[in-house]
């Protein structure tokens, strides 16, 4: 219940970058605030192709390096995009946040309300990785990876 009362929930990396508590934060309509490096995170957000994570989350820096920094300082620049003084345009664009997180929780996660959807989401995944990967074509292609598969000799054997 607090989640939904919150506009910005945090996020810390668990036994993997992207722990359960960004999808249960999207449930709740919450923004969620990402503790961990937005480009190391790239490669283990879920849906690359589908979802732009920068308009349903915020990034930040692992809790072990703000923890060894200033807390402070995060407090400063979260209080800045939520808190009483944070303007209206802001708080417009958290409530744009919220809602475009809720329906892509919605749209991507949420089995019980949309099974297609998920099953959807990871059936294109996996076919704009084969094209990434040049095995087929289309949008996503790769010529370079195509040609490297084609030389590779463990593939022709």
């Amino acid at each position: 219940i607090e989640m939904r009362r919150s506009s910005v929930c945090m996020c810390p990396e668990g036994d993997s970058p992207t722990s359960l508590r960004v999808f249960e934060a999207l449930a709740a309509g919450c923004v969620p605030l990402i503790m961990v490096d937005r480009i190391s995170i790239a490669s283990n957000l879920p849906f690359p192709s589908q979802i732009d994570w920068d308009k349903i989350a915020f990034f930040t820096h692992p809790l072990g390096y703000i923890g060894n920094h200033s807390l402070s300082n995060m407090v400063k620049v979260i209080e800045s995009i939520v808190g009483r003084h944070a303007g209206e345009a802001r708080l417009k664009k958290l409530d744009e946040m919220r809602a475009a997180g809720r329906k892509v929780f919605n749209q991507y996660f949420s089995y019980l309300r949309n099974a297609g959807g998920v099953a959807e989401a990871l059936l294109f995944e996996a076919w704009v990785q084969v094209q990434r990967k040049g095995a087929v074509q289309g949008p996503y292609y790769n010529a370079k990876a195509a040609e490297r598969r084609k030389n590779d000799a463990f593939l022709k054997a």
